[in-house]
Order: structure tokens, then sequence, then C-alpha cells
């Protein structure tokens, strides 16, 4: 859905093209990477309901804020299921209970910290208009610059489980068909497979997988 022409600070009523009209590029650009990770369940109508929902707006905004509070710089989209029963794309700040697919997450860097994303980059969609008294070649440097402070990434739910399955239906049988352990020990052989139980039984689940990796701390008050 392309970016439609109206002030950026109209008010919210139920009208998508009304709420996107409060994004700016550097928002869009957030929505492309969106884009990206969920391919066709996110395009034409089901991003107009994503967008719909009473938390993306004001989400996007606040985390691309000029400077962010601890609580909002790390941004999840995912599709979760509703009271209803029916799934929708969800954006929040904390991290998703349940994990139905991929989650697209966004983290905010400092801008004087190195790094990039950690799934490539491409250009903005176009532009709403308003950048501000620098122009437009002012704008695009200070979306270039936003855009050099966001780690991007996904996070796949059967990632953990594929990894369980390949320690325990795999690697494990394979290894105990082998007969020749050299100058190791039965008692340390079988303190290798002990051990390989174990690191498989205390693997986190993906939900609290998810909230381990990005955690961000609060600033110390």
């Amino acid at each position: 859905m392309p970016p439609p022409t109206q002030k950026k600070n109209a008010g919210y009523i139920n009208c998508p093209r009304t709420r996107a009209a409060q994004l700016e590029s550097r928002h869009w650009w957030l929505v492309s990477k969106l884009q990206e990770s969920f391919g066709d369940q996110l395009r034409s109508t089901q991003l107009e309901s994503f967008l719909c929902q009473p938390e993306t707006v004001p989400a996007l905004i606040a985390f691309a804020g000029a400077n962010p509070p601890p609580g909002h710089r790390c941004l999840f989209v995912s599709r979760q299921r509703a009271a209803d029963g029916a799934f929708r794309f969800v954006a929040d700040f904390a991290s998703p209970a349940e994990l139905f697919s991929k989650v697209s997450y966004f983290v905010r860097r400092d801008a004087g910290e190195s790094g990039g994303n950690i799934a490539g980059s491409e250009a903005c969609p176009e532009d709403t208009g308003d950048r501000g008294s620098g122009g437009a070649a002012g704008g695009a440097e200070a979306d270039q610059a936003f855009q050099n402070t966001i780690l991007w990434g996904e996070v796949n739910p059967d990632l953990l489980s594929d990894m369980k399955g390949s320690l325990r239906d795999l690697c494990t049988p394979l290894l105990q068909t082998n007969t020749d352990w050299g100058k190791c020990s039965r008692a340390t052989i079988q303190q290798l497979f002990t051990t390989i139980d174990k690191f498989v039984a205390s693997l986190p689940s993906d939900a609290d997988a998810l909230k381990s990796i990005l955690h961000i701390p609060e600033e110390a008050t």
C-alpha cells in the first residue's frame, strides 16, 4: 500500500489511509522490512489490517522516535491469535508469549555503536513528504542515519525444535554406533552421552529463548 498524502499529524480514526498518514519514510522502511520477512502474508489488505490495529502506528512512531526509552528500543511483530480465534499481525514492545509463526524484530542501537542489520537493508519506500527544514538531501541523510542504528532479524519457531530433534534423533544415534573411540574410556564415552542428554533437556522453549536473547535491560534509577 503506497504512503498516503494526508498530513502526518492527522488524528487517528478507523481508516487505514489516515492512520498510515502518520508515518514518515523511516516508518515505511520498517514496514518494508516486515514485508520482506512475511511476504504475501503482509500485502495489500493484510497490510491495511495491520496498520488499522490500534497499537501498530503508535508502536512504529515510538520505536523510531529521536530518543526512545529502554522499553521501546526493541519491537516485535508476529502473528498472534485474537480472542475470536483468528490470527492477526501484532506489533509489541514485549516479546510474544507464544510463537505461531516467525517473529520479525527490530533492535534500536545507539548511533555510536558498531554493527549492522542482521538481515540486509534496501532503499526506503517512497517518502510521505514533510522531512523538515533540511530538505530532501537532509532527510535522506537522517533516514540513512536511522537505518544504521537498527538491527533487524527473524526468529523461526522451528529453530530450537529442529536442534533438539537433530541432537536426539540423529547425532546421538550416530555416535552410539561408533566403535572407534581411540583412547577414550567407557566412562568418558558415557559422560559424553549424558552431557548431550542434559543439554537437550535444558534447551528453553522458543518464547523463553526469544526473551533471553533479545532482553534489553532497563536504565538504572
